[in-house]
């Protein structure tokens, strides 16, 4: 009985060691660091050590099931001594599974708050003229309405922190398994362990079951996985039928003439691609019935990135120099707004006019601009408000990178242009990329939605596990369901409300946006 945890341990925690190992070594190359830095080694630390945690979690969950069937079954073992060890070995390992993947479940948080995301509207629309902010077709000013951008940016801000299983789903459905299995110690009592029955093995004697943290933790994280496995098998049922968050931001997009871009790493990013196949995204409600009827009888082109495909979700091992363009982009955009605020404050100041003066000037038939009660809040001794002039700047960096990455997928940039290509097995199912940064970079298609990756609805397992040594945690110490219970839900909406304010304020950071306008 000994030499059987320790095998398992080494089977379950080598394996996902390894696999942890190889996903972090990936990060070298879509970073393309020729030596080791800090955020490598913490890359590192904190996937080796989530794999490491479900090693564990798994091996305990195995060994705890094992031995609960001697426990009630006994087999003529001893069983006092063998659950003491148990339970000492078992205080130690449990509570390294919990804290290692506590630390990858930090640095994942961290890692979808930070990453590069972009919103590129294909569509150049209408353009307002500069001086009479009426639309025409010729005029030049800003491309495309930004009212379908933020539709699309709103739709990912309830994306980031959606679930594919909701915590109060799981654990609810848990918590009344568990306070319906009869044999169970009471979920509300501290000292439900009196509640056990005894079982006769045999005429001679009369063995009790093992209520020690061995037996807590395995009927709690059993529980936990036959729930979340029912449930999961519902949500599967009802996206197969009913759609997914995921399927339907990239219908948004297509219909919105509106594709993402996210980078997650220099030289590394995923694409959705939502070019419309109809000839505009602003239409009306009757255009509307007309579009969606063409699409039913397939009268028009397919959705796909290529015109005789389908995939519209990609990722792509950018080019060596699209980082160099992309920073230089950046920095001309950034200049030509520092020129522009400076020329715009070193101007003539307009003078005030009211009352008596109001009626002289009018007269002289010189036409007058009266400022809105916001400007002459925010104005100073006549000159334009700090902040009038960073969103200036941003809605000019807006339309450069628009401009830039439209430009970079329309295949323009020829020292910076991609080709398509499937992944072979070992790619897929590792998720790296093979062979060393070309001048050319590659866009592979991914009909799984790899980029989920960086939402929370891509990381249901992980979660899972996390909240599952969660619950067993806070019920292995005070033997109480309940509170396990709640402690995870609160734990739960904690996450998410970080993931949610953070990753809205780094969305319109990165993609360059007011953020008072996302919800």
């Amino acid at each position: 009985m000994e030499l059987i945890p320790v095998i398992f341990m080494g089977l379950f925690v080598g394996g996902t060691g390894l696999v942890g190992l190889l996903n972090s070594l990936n990060w070298i190359k879509r970073d393309c660091r020729k030596q080791f830095n800090g955020r490598f080694l913490i890359n590192s630390l904190a996937t080796v050590s989530g794999a490491v945690a479900v090693g564990i979690f798994c091996t305990l969950l195995l060994m705890g099931f094992l031995e609960n069937i001697v426990l009630l079954s006994g087999f003529g073992f001893d069983l006092s001594v063998y659950g003491e060890r148990a339970d000492r070995e078992f205080s130690v390992w449990f509570i390294v599974a919990f804290s290692l993947k506590a630390v990858h479940m930090v640095w994942l948080t961290y890692l979808q708050c930070v990453m590069d995301i972009f919103i590129v509207d294909q569509e150049e629309g209408r353009s307002l003229h500069p001086k009479i902010n009426r639309p025409t077709d010729n005029a030049a000013g800003f491309t495309g309405c930004i009212w379908r951008t933020y539709f699309v940016a709103n739709e990912l801000v309830k994306l980031q922190s959606a679930r594919k299983l909701p915590a109060i789903v799981v654990f609810t459905c848990a918590y009344l398994f568990l306070a319906l299995l009869p044999g169970l110690p009471s979920i509300n009592t501290p000292n439900g362990v009196t509640d056990l029955p005894s079982i006769n093995v045999s005429s001679a004697s009369t063995v009790l079951p093992h209520t020690g943290p061995y037996y807590f933790f395995t009927v709690s994280a059993l529980t936990i996985m036959v729930t979340a496995g029912l449930v999961y098998f519902v949500v599967i049922l009802r996206e197969r039928f009913f759609g997914s968050p995921i399927g339907e931001l990239v219908d948004v997009c297509t219909w919105l003439n509106c594709s993402i871009f996210i980078r997650t790493h220099r030289y590394f990013a995923y694409y959705i691609h939502g070019r419309s196949v109809h000839p505009t995204a602003e239409f009306g409600f009757r255009q509307l019935v007309d579009m969606v009827h063409n699409e039913e009888t397939n009268l028009v082109s397919r959705r796909g990135f290529q015109a005789d495909g389908d995939p519209q979700t990609f990722s792509l091992a950018l080019p060596d120099m699209f980082a160099t363009l992309y920073d230089q982009m950046l920095e001309e955009a950034q200049s030509d707004s520092h020129t522009a605020a400076r020329s715009d404050t070193d101007a003539k100041k307009e003078p005030e006019v009211n009352g008596a003066a109001a009626v002289i000037t009018a007269s002289t038939n010189v036409p007058l601009r009266i400022p809105t009660e916001s400007v002459l809040r925010n104005r100073k001794d006549g000159a334009a408000s700090p902040s009038l002039g960073k969103l200036k700047q941003r809605a000019n960096i807006h339309d450069r990178v628009n401009r830039f990455l439209r430009d970079f997928l329309d295949h323009k940039f020829h020292e910076a242009d991609y080709v398509f290509k499937w992944r072979n097995i070992l790619e897929s199912f590792l998720d790296i990329e093979l062979g060393p940064v070309r001048k050319v970079g590659v866009m592979y298609y991914d009909p799984k939605g790899n980029y989920t990756d960086y939402f929370y609805i891509g990381r249901t397992f992980d979660l899972l596990i996390f909240e599952a040594l969660l619950f067993c945690v806070v019920t292995v110490y005070t033997t109480n369901y309940s509170l396990g219970l709640v402690s995870v839900l609160l734990v739960g909406f904690l996450l998410n409300g970080i993931r949610h304010i953070f990753g809205k304020v780094n969305l319109a950071r990165k993609a360059f946006i007011y953020g008072r306008f996302l919800m």
